[in-house]
């Protein structure tokens, strides 16, 4: 057998999406294959209606692969019995997070518990902090919720070690969300190095600072501007964090990610994908060993219908399916874990 013959039995790379092809642009009688099967996002990023098998695809980092992503119940009811009552039996059922939303937060949407450390410590009071991550979702007054947990957990002399927190601090969604700040921006950026101090010398583990893009989500922005404004708050705290004279190595594991999913399940992967590269190039750029991206995904309020709920629950299954498959600890939804 010649050469040429070997060559005439090796069929092209792409053989098999070239008969693909064949065949639908049959199926489609004429018509356009770009207006028929082309889709785009509202970023215009181009979706094919097929895909082939990625060759270069890099693995994503996460600190354990194997450990189980968080499904993190929102407590919000004003009224402190019922919120306790709800956040022991979410518990009780398999939560294995909270999120604790008070009022005036930007993600309360009218609701919200009281502002008091009583409200805080009764919901929690009963729960097993040793099992269960306890997340402060972004507020106005984030750093004095975070002081009544704390005082909290030294009061149930609960181990630091056992211990999953996320204390939300994120002054750039106060702002978007609330449209004011209880301190100007120049205020905020001298009395972060003594927060942070006061923080690192508390012992506690867990996320200080979070990049939330879910107000921007819920506002309009686009998945690439949600993205974009995440990383820019997420630079902003290893400003703060070298302003501080804090080793941004031991800095970039206290900052953590809130995004929305939707009800596109292949788009929210695609973005919490994408904030993991992002946030591995971030910290590439700063010369430090790169760290999971700690994401905490919340579905969708702007996905939401008035007119016909019942298909809400249809959204919010297809929204949590999307952020548990990536890993992430799910609120109403899901969150990342690493």
């Amino acid at each position: 057998m010649g050469a040429g013959a070997l060559i005439q039995d090796v069929e092209p790379e792409n053989a098999e999406r070239q008969r693909w092809l064949a065949l639908a642009e049959k199926a489609l009688a004429g018509a356009s294959f770009e207006e028929k099967l082309v889709s785009h996002s509202d970023d215009n990023i181009r979706i094919e209606p097929l895909y082939d098998r990625s060759t270069a695809a890099e693995p994503i980092v996460r600190t354990n692969p194997k450990s189980p992503w968080i499904v993190s119940q929102r407590i919000d009811d004003p009224d402190i019995d019922r919120a306790r009552s709800q956040a022991l039996e979410d518990v009780a059922q398999g939560a294995t997070g909270l999120s604790l939303v008070f009022e005036g937060a930007p993600n309360a949407f009218g609701y919200g518990l009281p502002r008091t450390a009583e409200a805080l410590e009764a919901v929690l009071d009963g729960i097993p902090l040793n099992r269960i991550q306890v997340r402060i979702d972004a507020h106005p007054w984030s750093r004095a919720v975070a002081d009544w947990l704390v005082a909290f957990l030294s009061k149930r002399r609960s181990d630091p070690a056992k211990l999953n927190l996320s204390f939300g601090i994120d002054p750039a969604a106060i702002f978007a969300g609330t449209g004011r700040l209880r301190m100007s921006i120049e205020a905020l950026q001298a009395s972060m190095p003594q927060s942070l101090a006061h923080f690192f010398a508390m012992g506690v583990p867990g996320v200080l600072l979070e990049a939330d893009g879910r107000v921007f989500h819920n506002a309009g922005a686009t998945e690439a501007q949600e993205l974009g404004i995440m990383l820019a708050s997420a630079v902003s705290y290893l400003r703060m964090f070298e302003t501080a004279r804090q080793p941004l190595v031991y800095a970039a594991p206290h900052i953590g990610f809130a995004l929305s999913v939707d009800q596109d399940q292949l788009l929210s992967t695609a973005k919490m994908r994408a904030l993991r590269r992002l946030w591995a190039r971030v910290q590439e750029a700063c010369s430090i060993p790169t760290s999971t991206a700690n994401i905490h995904a919340e579905t969708s309020f702007r996905m939401m219908t008035a007119m016909d709920p019942e298909t809400n629950i249809l959204r919010t299954t297809i929204a949590c399916f999307a952020a548990a498959r990536r890993g992430k600890a799910c609120n109403g939804g899901a969150q990342d874990v690493g």
